[in-house]
């Protein structure tokens, strides 16, 4: 009738063992669901909402650029392609007479006179060298 202390000590092993089975078994079932699913995050979402918005962006940007069309058509307003502006551009400019400035414009300043020769300029003084008496 008298327990010895390892006896009262053996309960003990199968909760403990079942304890490390559980958190092994937790842990496997982590991986698996971290590997299998396709979890994707909130700034995930947000920057691929963004490289839409900022594909949508470009393509009307481009699209503006490279083809005829109205701005307002209430107030007359036309957009044409860059490249054929900027032929119209050139073509206008070629029209005007060149002028003077308006602007005045100072002649610089003469620079400065550069030392003669290298010899001008002190050398750097070299240190002295000293001895250790003992």
């Amino acid at each position: 009738m008298s327990s010895s202390p390892i006896s009262d000590s053996k309960p003990y092993l199968p909760t403990f063992m079942a304890g490390i089975l559980a958190f092994l078994l937790f842990g496997v079932l982590a991986m698996w669901m971290l590997k299998s699913g396709d979890f994707e995050t909130t700034d995930q979402k947000r920057a691929g909402e963004r490289r839409q918005n900022l594909q949508t962006l470009r393509k009307a940007e481009e699209e503006k650029l490279t083809t005829y069309g109205w701005n307002d058509k209430t107030k007359g307003l036309a957009h044409i392609p860059v490249d054929r502006a900027m032929e119209l551009e050139l073509d206008a400019l070629k029209q005007k007479p060149v002028q003077p400035s308006s602007t005045p414009v100072n002649a610089p300043a003469a620079p400065a006179a550069a030392p003669a020769s290298a010899s001008a300029v002190a050398p750097i003084p070299t240190p002295a060298k000293t001895s250790k008496g003992n």
